[in-house]
């Protein structure tokens, strides 16, 4: 089976390992080429850095092959030009970025597979990780499906669950489904290579579709209205990006860490407009939010500074934060 890969973040970086080494193992397994976004300017330098993806196919010598789009004529006589396709069998992504237009999806002998980290057809979308933390789910999973034109819609072949974790955040959460995504890749192709029907399609129920469309960094942009708990659920969804922050008379600051202490103030006393500083100590900044409740931040990164315990600001910066003040 000759194997084209796409896929561009730490998460397809995962499978793609998982690619090689299977590969390794399987003398019947051929990997022609991998896909990945085009390099992008990053973090406060703007230095143009290589994807994790692209990173290690250039390390197992594989070509690699990098489309701003698939879908202008000029865009698709490149991707028919570079390789072989009557000689290609699969197509795998995962967290490509890219939506694969008709063309390209009826390329490969046997279609193309996607590796999506939800439990399809919940979190269709670019952010599926990030949306079931945000929603308090209790479990995501990965699901292996048959390609079609709409966005993640395909039949799915295989599909397993895992636990999310009360304290688990974007980073934590990506790697496990990460592992658990490569573990399932393996068994699959190893499945389908025996009997190509032992892989039956099942249509997805689209009563039950939810989106995950893609967060930028104003996302991170934490809304005191929101009682503590979906506050902490924000800050664990966008642990390590695109990180938060909050306004504080006019200077951003960064958000990583909190605790969310729920319902806290007495029922007969007013609450404070969100955002309001109620207390502040080596605990932490502890902040009016939503519906009566009190979210601590514990971590924070002052303007300029390195992200810091809040009792280490506080010793260094002890007037920096002011009492019944308001945070934006």
């Amino acid at each position: 089976m000759n194997i084209v890969f796409a896929g561009t973040p730490e998460f397809a970086k995962a499978l793609l390992c998982s690619l090689l080494t299977y590969q390794e193992n399987h003398p019947d397994i051929s990997l022609q080429a991998v896909f990945t976004q085009p390099d992008r300017a990053k973090g406060r330098g703007q230095q143009v850095l290589a994807c994790p993806t692209k990173q290690l196919a250039l390390s197992a010598d594989l070509p690699v092959y990098q489309y701003p789009n698939l879908n202008t004529p000029e865009q698709k006589a490149l991707v028919l030009s570079h390789l072989p396709w009557h000689q290609i069998d699969l197509l795998i992504t995962a967290a490509y970025g890219l939506i694969l237009p008709p063309y390209l999806l009826a390329l490969p002998k046997y279609g193309c597979w996607n590796v999506h980290a939800s439990l399809l057809p919940r979190w269709r979308g670019a952010s599926p990780i990030q949306q079931a933390i945000l929603a308090g789910d209790t479990e995501s999973g990965i699901s292996l499906i048959q390609m079609a034109e709409g966005l993640d819609d395909g039949d799915i072949l295989w599909q397993e669950a895992c636990a999310i974790a009360p304290k688990d955040t974007y980073a934590s959460l990506e790697q496990k489904l990460a592992h658990l995504g490569a573990s399932l890749l393996s068994r699959a192709l190893t499945a389908f290579k025996q009997n190509p029907s032992a892989l039956p399609a099942l249509k997805q129920n689209t009563q039950f579709v939810t989106l995950a469309p893609k967060i930028s960094k104003a996302s991170g942009h934490l809304n005191w209205a929101l009682p503590a708990l979906q506050l902490e659920r924000t800050l664990r969804a966008f642990s390590p990006a695109p990180g938060c922050f909050t306004l504080y008379e006019n200077q951003r600051i960064k958000i990583w860490g909190g605790t969310c202490f729920g319902p806290s103030l007495q029922k007969n006393m007013p609450s404070q407009p969100p955002g309001t500083i109620l207390a502040c100590s080596p605990e932490g900044l502890s902040i009016q939010a939503g519906e009566n409740t009190v979210f601590t931040l514990t971590q924070l990164q002052l303007p300029g500074k390195n992200k810091s315990p809040f009792s280490q600001i506080l010793n260094g910066h002890p007037h920096f934060f002011k009492l019944n003040t308001q945070l934006n």
